[in-house]
């Protein structure tokens, strides 16, 4: 049989056999479709890397359509996980308080018809159901209309029960800690679950414990809820027992209803993703396939803009601080240091930033070095910063700049530790730290010889310390008779080497701190303890609030004497005057702490 093919000015292809017979076939029905392009189409709510060659997404996208059931796609009802219900425990017994059973909030009429629409559809994907009439409700809780993401949600005040519900107690990751793990990654993948917390089932004798009321009726929970107590911390257990062997591999990371895949080469990228997925399928957990983003070098995860290389502060979070308006008393100063204290990684300087104009702080800087497209390239990690003390402030430059080597390596231990890092900073004036033989200030950096390793001998040598102690601390009138004020340092040194100074100074009685003998006393009241207690409660004419205690140690008698703690130490000498000096003599011995009261003008 022969076949002529030919267009037709009817937008049909007319095909024509020897005997006249004519078929008219759509041309949209035979054109031919690139399978990228289809799969594509298929999958079009992802988002997919930009700089993924052809060949990486048909294996990508391959390899999604094989694990299509795991995905909510389009009007599909959500997932219901199972065998994995949550079950609530309160503290209280029946009958339960009145503040578990309240009514409805007031709400005006465009409030009324958004908790219409989402009641509905809750009900469509049955997480909630209707309470019949003749069911006994014992826990009703109002029902928030919250404004998320540009859309209205649905949720219960919870707070009342939550303050009746047993604690379920789970350690959650914190998501600095989450998040320093992909270093390195240079390809990252990003999965929600769809509306988490609602795949999740409620045990069947504490769904009563769960029911909402609003002007429509009462309703009660057949999913777990979004702002109840235990919720996060069931469902992080949930998730880290599915997921216990990806976790422990180290290229995967779970907060809460976020999943983060990350690797250095594209086929393992896409082998992970494949075994995440086909553990989703069989327990029915549906992943958002429009909050998932496959293959990025850089993400938008838990607040944070993270690549392989540098990990940054969403710019919609930054927005939060930037419209905050400026502060007028000390009161708002402090609340918005506060608020502020969240960016510190971020923000270079920042104790700089905040302190006054004159002050001095700390500051350094990680960063990361990497070959990307085959140059190398430098992100931020994190910033640090701190304002100096009082006693460090006034540390010379040499001292200082020990201080803040030794500052940062503490405080970035967690990353530096296992690897191999360069210090990079302004100062030569460091070399110099092998000359010097006091040590008190540099005492510190007797960490870094123990902690790090071998690998750091050049860090070992540079800040040996010597075993040698000031003798004597020049005093405040020859500090400000011989030095100008900041060299105080340069003149302890040059008594602490100077021959005559140390012949004059010598000392020969034992060291402070250890026990030393003392004589049976021979005569009453020739040796005393004293010492005070505090914290009474006020009381007698006067409120007095704490007593001297005065022991003699030859009768072991004792003498209680009625004081106030606000008293200066002139008040004390004046109290020991008048009952212990007026009457029984002056001691030859006074055993006592070295409270400011006994030490000053006492």
């Amino acid at each position: 049989m022969a076949l002529d093919i030919y267009n037709s000015k009817t937008g049909h292809i007319t095909i024509v056999t020897n005997k006249e017979k004519k078929f008219f076939i759509d041309i949209y029905q035979i054109s031919a479709q690139d399978p990228l392009e289809e799969l594509l189409n298929e999958f079009r709510k992802a988002e997919f890397s930009t700089t993924l060659t052809s060949k990486q997404k048909l294996s990508l996208l391959k390899m999604l359509r094989k694990s299509t059931p795991a995905f909510s796609i389009g009007e599909e009802p959500r997932g219901k996980i199972r065998g994995d219900d949550i079950e609530l425990y309160l503290d209280v017994e029946r009958p339960y308080p009145p503040m578990l059973r309240r009514p409805p909030y007031q709400e005006s009429l465009e409030t009324r018809k958004e908790i219409e629409k989402l009641i509905n559809e809750l009900l469509d994907m049955d997480v909630i159901r209707k309470i019949g009439n003749n069911e006994i409700m014992e826990i009703t809780t109002p029902v928030l209309i919250m404004w998320h993401d540009g859309k209205y949600r649905l949720c219960g005040d919870f707070r009342a029960l939550n303050n009746y519900t047993k604690s379920a107690r789970y350690p959650i990751l914190m998501i600095p800690h989450a998040l320093d793990q992909l270093a390195k990654a240079k390809y990252i993948t990003n999965m929600d679950c769809m509306k988490g917390f609602h795949q999740n089932g409620v045990k069947p004798n504490c769904m009563k414990l769960l029911r909402i009321i609003c002007h429509m009726g009462i309703y009660e929970y057949t999913r777990m809820p979004f702002g109840i107590k235990n919720a996060p911390a069931h469902f992080q257990r949930m998730m880290d027992t599915i997921f216990q062997e990806e976790i422990l591999e180290g290229w995967m990371v779970v907060y809460i209803d976020d999943i983060i895949i990350y690797s250095e080469t594209w086929e393992d990228h896409v082998q992970y993703i494949d075994r995440v997925l086909s553990k989703c399928t069989p327990i029915n957990l549906k992943i958002s396939l429009k909050k998932c983003n496959f293959g990025q070098q850089e993400i938008l995860a838990l607040g944070h803009k993270v690549s392989g290389l540098s990990l940054a502060i969403d710019q919609n979070k930054v927005a939060a601080v930037l419209q905050k308006p400026v502060p007028n008393s000390i009161k708002e100063m402090q609340f918005f240091l506060g608020f502020a204290s969240h960016y510190r990684n971020h923000i270079k300087s920042l104790a700089h930033i905040t302190n006054s104009a004159c002050s001095q702080g700390l500051g350094a800087g990680l960063h990361q070095r990497q070959i990307v497209a085959g140059e190398p390239r430098e992100g931020v990690i994190c910033y640090i910063s701190r304002e100096l003390k009082d006693s460090e402030d006034r540390y010379g430059a040499t001292q200082t700049e020990c201080l803040c080597l030794v500052w940062a390596l503490e405080k970035l231990h967690h990353y530096l530790e296992g690897a191999v890092f360069e210090v990079y900073k302004d100062c030569t004036a460091l070399k110099s730290l092998l000359n010097m033989e006091t040590t008190n200030r540099h005492r510190p950096v007797s960490m870094i010889s123990k902690t790090f390793k071998e690998g750091f001998a050049a860090i070992k040598s540079i800040y040996q310390l010597a075993n040698l102690q000031a003798r004597r601390r020049p005093s405040a009138r020859e500090s400000r008779q011989r030095m100008p004020s900041g060299n105080e340092q340069e003149l302890s040194e040059y008594i602490n080497t100077c021959e005559r100074c140390q012949k004059a100074n010598r000392k020969h009685e034992k060291k402070y701190g250890l026990l030393q003998h003392t004589e049976e006393p021979k005569h009453p009241w020739e040796t005393i303890n004293m010492d005070w207690v505090t914290g009474l409660v006020p009381g007698g004419k006067e409120n007095y609030n704490s007593c001297l205690i005065i022991v003699d140690r030859f009768r072991k008698s004792m003498r209680c004497l009625p004081f106030h703690e606000e008293d200066t130490s002139m008040d004390t000498s004046l109290l020991f005057w008048n009952n212990i000096i007026s009457t029984c003599g002056v001691p030859n011995i006074i055993i006592s702490d070295r409270d400011p009261k006994f030490t000053s003008e006492f």
